[in-house]
């Protein structure tokens, strides 16, 4: 362990660029916040990456006909 880890001071955090103060380890970073926008949005995106679309081509196809498309269960 270093001596570092236990100072207490103004850091920059690397992962969402916020000053923050404490030691090592910046908690409660939002880059690592679940984000969750919308229920579906795992099955939006098993969906895209079956079929090779980006996220936003699924979620318009999925709208234009009004379900989500069939997945294989593994």
């Amino acid at each position: 362990m270093c001596w570092r880890d236990d100072v207490v001071t103004t850091r920059h955090c690397s992962f969402c660029g916020q000053e923050y103060y404490g030691d090592l380890g910046h908690r409660g970073c939002p880059a690592f916040a679940i984000k969750i926008e919308d229920p579906l949005i795992e099955k939006v995106t098993a969906v895209a990456i079956r079929h090779g679309w980006d996220i936003e081509t699924a979620k318009e196809k999925i709208s234009r006909t009004q379900e989500i498309l069939v997945l294989k269960s593994s």
